[in-house]
């Protein structure tokens, strides 16, 4: 399912359709596709070694204590509560003891090498202190400078809170690698209406929108740089049958990574009888450099995802894209594990 899911990620949006130039033959779509699979498979790697995703994990990983303080007001702080709520969220469950305010955790927190706790001390902020893997001083400084949480009061989520404002970065060795500027509008029902995120995670930088205020669709946009290169841009929409938006009728939009873009459109929700053929409701094409590689088509009685280039060669989205998969999974495993930890502590 994984699988799966990253597949759709990679090759899957959905917009209408723009004139093109003429199509590649079988053999250059192929090679390109196979090119980009390389490229993505290479900003994976980027990411995974990049100074912000290492500086977050070490974060995460490092510091999941309980909350407990002794007579002489060193901390044990609780830093994996903290983090469930803008990590394992949108939903936290929490008790009086817990955090319903920014005043709750407001506070300089100081690792101790010696006592191997944290000393506390008063603060307008949420600031922690802390080495970073092998390193025997504190040389990162994680800090919330502004904090909104929203109380729930519904008998489905009394008692749990979610965020509506939450300005914070990380720093390591006096140099910023994490930035996070979030905002979040609820609806009368408790689900998120409308979200924003600005997030640095050095060197890459990350907005998304999402809306779903419209009575019956929602829609998204998301664009990724490395540096000042946009190597990634996404937008989406979804059209549901009724106000309850349980069940999509439609998904459109596009995705474009590079030279390569998918857009067209999906219907979901419609009557499939007997001799059903899932193509006559997709309209996905593939393209690079503006040029037409192929059409996305389902084959087999596994709904098996192939592109079908303008000659009728079809080749598996998978086997082309598998490179870039396996370095996805690897990169979403690391942050499972870290992920898990957290859920454990």
């Amino acid at each position: 399912m994984k699988r799966l899911i990253i597949l759709f990620s990679i090759i899957f949006y959905s917009c209408s359709k723009q004139d093109v130039d003429a199509g590649l033959t079988a053999k250059e779509a192929s090679l390109e596709l196979r090119s980009t699979a390389s490229e993505i498979s290479a900003d994976i790697i980027k990411m995974d070694e990049s100074e912000g995703f290492n500086g977050m994990l070490d974060l995460i990983e490092s510091y999941i204590f309980t909350s407990q303080e002794d007579e002489e007001g060193n901390v044990k702080l609780e830093v994996s509560e903290i983090f469930q709520d803008f990590v394992t969220g949108p939903f936290s469950e929490v008790s009086d003891d817990e955090i319903e305010s920014f005043d709750d955790i407001k506070g300089r927190y100081v690792w101790n090498f010696e006592t191997e706790t944290f000393k506390k001390s008063a603060s307008d902020f949420f600031i922690v202190e802390f080495p970073t893997e092998e390193s025997s001083e504190n040389n990162a400084e994680f800090r919330i400078n502004e904090l909104e949480l929203e109380e729930f009061t519904s008998d489905e989520f009394k008692g749990e809170y979610g965020p509506k404002l939450i300005d914070a970065q990380l720093k390591v060795d006096d140099e910023e690698v994490i930035s996070l500027d979030l905002k979040v509008e609820w609806s009368s029902d408790e689900f998120p209406d409308l979200v924003t995120i600005d997030m640095n995670m050095k060197p890459f930088s990350l907005t998304f929108g999402f809306d779903d205020r419209n009575a019956k669709s929602s829609s998204l946009l998301s664009t990724l740089k490395l540096n000042d290169k946009t190597i990634v841009e996404a937008d989406g929409y979804v059209e549901f049958e009724t106000e309850r938006k349980e069940e999509a009728n439609l998904v459109e939009g596009h995705i474009i990574y590079n030279n390569l873009k998918v857009e067209g459109k999906v219907l979901v929700n419609n009557d499939e009888e007997e001799d059903y053929d899932p193509n006559d409701f997709i309209d996905v094409e593939i393209l690079i450099n503006d040029k037409k590689a192929g059409d996305l088509v389902v084959i087999g009685d596994d709904d098996i995802l192939y592109i079908e280039y303008p000659d009728g060669q079809t080749e598996e989205i998978e086997i082309l894209f598998e490179e870039a998969i396996d370095e996805i999974e690897e990169f979403i495993d690391r942050i499972d594990e870290a992920a898990e930890a957290l859920e454990e502590s």
